[in-house]
């Protein structure tokens, strides 16, 4: 299994796509290794040196979300078809 930068830079340059990209292609791409991804994007704003109030209780709601369904072996996280 390849790196994940490797295999996006790949989906995105190498490989003729539509368009327009989906998530659910990048997801299956991904695999596992977009559960850590997620977590990462979705802890970034509380990195931020200024409180942003409002935030961090919708965002840690999804991010537990997201950690129970790993616990349970979850092979990708699910998500709501529109977002």
């Amino acid at each position: 299994m390849a790196k994940l930068s490797v295999e996006l830079q790949r989906y995105f340059f190498e490989e003729e796509q539509e368009p327009q990209v989906r998530l659910a292609d990048i997801l299956t791409l991904a695999g596992e290794r977009i559960f850590g991804f997620i977590f990462v994007i979705l802890s970034l704003p509380s990195a931020l040196p200024v409180p942003a109030p409002g935030y961090s209780i919708p965002f840690g709601i999804v991010i537990l979300l997201l950690a129970i369904q790993l616990i349970v072996g979850a092979k990708r996280p699910w998500l709501p078809k529109k977002i």
